[in-house]
């Protein structure tokens, strides 16, 4: 338990308490000289009220001095803080401040932000902690923490801003727990975490798979749970239009798909692009506007009747996008706007990048013939523009590198060279994949030979023929990516039937079987494969190769039916999917996306630049595969580029649930089942943030003792009043 005053300067008003004495002592009664017979009856009467007379006088000195004293603490309006095990309310404190900078905080209510109420709300806290406290400021957006002054986490909380690229708010609970754990701060800790509750602000799987254990922890270290006080600054009926992404649909019997997950450029068609947007709790009649390379390409109304709280998702298909014809307009970058600007800004647009490039393919084979059917099938692929080149294993190129060739396929080439496996080594080693093609023609021996064993996923035995009615490709799962896109199919076998197969040998841990067939569908102990892959070096996420063992191409005699069903062109393009890899050169990412781009080995590039919403320039380390761009921290378009020899454009935008004020949401519980029960709250809720932290710190609500020492004043001074007149009356008897 502890006292502090309001008003402490005017404790020295205490040392008025002299003035009594002072008095008393100046007019202390002199002995008087009195002319009287009976003087030794006179002494006698003396010495019997003297002690009577200094008890009365000593009594009234300490009422004058009690009642002095009481108001000059009166004056200083002293506070009672704390208890026998209770915090004192002048404790120095280690205050962990949370700020979500996300783009969500930038939600306006009433002329400001919700990252303004956030400064507001933490300045509050900072005004009322004892001098010599601590205060460490963390951002969501940003790693690290630590403990300063006052003063500088003051203008640490005026400096934080909105960051697109964030991380969730369980991000920085994590890094705060393991700073509690290894090394405690000696001040008692209490942790205030300042957001507005959208779904990507709380991940829940942290929470259960690392920030339990992690409370656990620090709570061990510090004796006790960690206080913590959550204030949610949502609000409560928000209103906002918001575009959460972007889709490219080809023609009119094909689906769209999200610009992110495009693995390539749009060569050879005339797309059109779908926005989505979705309305939250408002009313809208705006335009929304397509833009390319700067000029308007499309506008689109939007009309929208939603009541509060309520959310509409609508799509808008505009017009098909017409490319310049001129062969240097080879990627084009451009907007999706909101043309009314509303309260959450930073969900209003969408940026896009589509390239024109293909990606050349080599086919190797001894008849073009036979590669007729898998090149129509590969550059039919409206999601992977590929332009192949067919040659003859002679006229492969010994110095074959995956920046000529995005990969590789080896068809039905009857007895393959050392020097062609050799070459075909160094390429995969380098990161390109391979798909490998046996047929009628190939020879078993040319296939299992040690220079192809350094690269086959299995050994090639004997040709096998099924009899009627033949194998059916029965997938065990759809795990595999080559089988990812089939799931829908959603049924025991793929259509296809095989009456032909190469029968394998697959080395354990070498290979993988990746798509079975069985004589009978019933009968699956036992299956063959039909696709068989080998990860060259597993530590890298490229140099693939795949091996068919049944034929995909049309030979004199009947191996299968795959090429005459819709599984061919989906197989043909999961294949290439799956052996680009890495390679794969999106132009549309996500705030969280790795923006990865492979860089030439051959042009010898030493350094990079980036210009967009961010810039910088960079080093490239000789002989360096792959170039990641970290510096894109913001949405819009960006350009990478080493001088004139090698660019690359893309575009960078917010996720959908950065932005999602209503859907999604972190329930209470969830928060308080790892922060403590009633740790979240709302400005309206809470109005006085540091009620809140006295009470999670058991800090006792201060109470003034001014009206006590008021009525103690009135007593005292009746008290010696009533004293003062008593006594002076019966000195005046005794002298008279």
């Amino acid at each position: 338990m502890s006292l502090a005053f309001l008003v402490p300067w005017l404790l020295v008003g205490s040392a008025l308490v002299a003035v009594p004495i002072i008095i008393h002592l100046i007019l202390k009664k002199k002995p008087k000289h009195l002319v009287f017979p009976a003087f030794r009856y006179l002494q006698q009467r003396s010495r019997t009220n003297l002690q009577k007379l200094r008890l009365r006088h000593l009594l009234l000195l300490a009422l004058r001095m009690l009642l002095i004293l009481l108001i000059c603490w009166a004056l200083a309006r002293p506070l009672l803080t704390g208890g026998p095990e209770q915090l004192a309310l002048d404790h120095p404190l280690a205050v962990v401040m949370i700020f979500d900078t996300s783009v969500s905080m930038e939600y306006e209510q009433d002329g400001k932000s919700r990252l303004d109420e956030a400064r507001e709300q933490a300045q509050r806290l900072l005004d009322y902690l004892p001098v010599d406290s601590e205060v460490a400021v963390v951002d969501t957006a940003e790693a690290g923490l630590q403990f300063v002054n006052l003063r500088d986490a003051a203008q640490l909380i005026r400096n934080r801003r909105i960051r697109p690229l964030n991380q969730p708010v369980t991000s920085s609970l994590e890094e705060v727990y393991r700073l509690l754990e290894k090394s405690p701060p000696e001040l008692p800790v209490v942790v205030t975490i300042f957001s507005d509750r959208t779904a990507a602000s709380w991940s829940q799987d942290a929470v259960n798979s690392l920030l339990k254990g992690a409370s656990g922890r620090a709570a061990e270290k510090l004796g006790g749970p960690v206080p913590c006080v959550y204030l949610d600054l949502s609000v409560r009926e928000p209103r906002n239009v918001a575009l959460t992404g972007l889709a490219l649909k080809r023609s009119e019997n094909d689906t769209p798909i999200a610009l992110e997950n495009l693995p390539q450029g749009v060569a050879g068609s005339r797309p059109t692009l779908h926005a989505a947007i979705q309305v939250t709790g408002a009313s809208v009649d705006s335009d929304v506007t397509l833009w390319m390379d700067g000029r308007l390409m499309d506008t689109k109304r939007l009309v929208v009747n939603c009541q509060p709280g309520q959310t509409v998702n609508e799509v808008l298909a505009f017009k098909p996008l017409d490319f310049p014809p001129e062969p240097a307009s080879q990627v084009h970058q451009g907007e999706v706007r909101l043309k009314t600007r509303d309260l959450l800004p930073g969900d209003n647009i969408r940026y896009w990048t589509l390239s024109l490039r293909q990606r050349k393919v080599l086919i190797i084979a001894d008849r073009p013939a036979d590669a007729r059917d898998w090149r129509n099938a590969l550059e039919s692929l409206d999601q992977l523009p590929l332009a192949c080149e067919v040659l003859s294993p002679r006229e492969t190129p010994t110095g074959l590198h995956p920046d000529q060739y995005a990969f590789v396929c080896l068809m039905n080439v009857a007895d393959p060279s050392k020097d062609l496996w050799e070459t075909l080594g160094r390429y995969v080693g380098a990161g390109g994949g391979l798909i490998v093609l046996p047929g009628e023609d190939s020879r078993a021996e040319a296939y299992s030979s040690p220079d192809a064993m350094a690269l086959m996923p299995a050994r090639l035995i004997r040709k096998n023929d099924i009899p009627a009615p033949g194998a059916f490709l029965a997938p065990s799962d759809y795990d595999h990516p080559i089988l990812a896109p089939f799931k829908f199919w959603e049924r025991p076998r793929l259509p296809g039937l095989v009456f032909r197969y190469w029968e394998v040998d697959v080395p354990a841990g070498t290979g993988l079987a990746v798509l079975p067939f069985s004589h009978r569908l019933e009968d699956k102990a036992n299956p063959e494969p039909a696709i068989v892959e080998r990860v060259v070096d597993p530590n890298r996420p490229q140099g693939r190769v795949v091996l068919f063992t049944t034929t995909m191409y049309r030979p004199k005699k009947d191996w299968n039916t795959i090429w005459d069903a819709w599984t061919y062109v989906g197989l043909t393009y999961s294949t290439a999917r799956h052996v680009l890899g890495s390679r794969e050169e999106k132009q549309n990412f996500l705030l969280r996306d790795d923006v990865r781009f492979w860089l030439p080995q051959a042009l010898g590039l030493t350094s990079y630049s980036l210009s967009g919403p961010e810039t910088g320039v960079g080093e490239l380390k000789p002989n360096q595969a792959q170039l990641l761009v970290t510096e894109a921290r913001r949405p819009g378009n960006y350009r990478a580029a080493a001088g004139d020899a090698w660019q690359r454009h893309f575009s960078v935008n917010l996720e959908a649930a950065e932005t999602m004020l209503t859907t999604q949401r972190p329930a209470v519980a969830d928060i308080e089942s790892l922060l403590g029960e009633h740790s979240v709250f709302t400005p309206e809720d809470a109005p006085d943030l540091r009620d809140l932290t006295r009470d999670k710190l058991g800090q006792r609500p201060s109470t003034e003792l001014l009206p006590w020492l008021m009525i103690g004043v009135l007593l005292v001074l009746a008290l010696e009043n009533l004293l003062a007149n008593r006594f002076y009356k019966q000195d005046r008897e005794l002298v008279e």
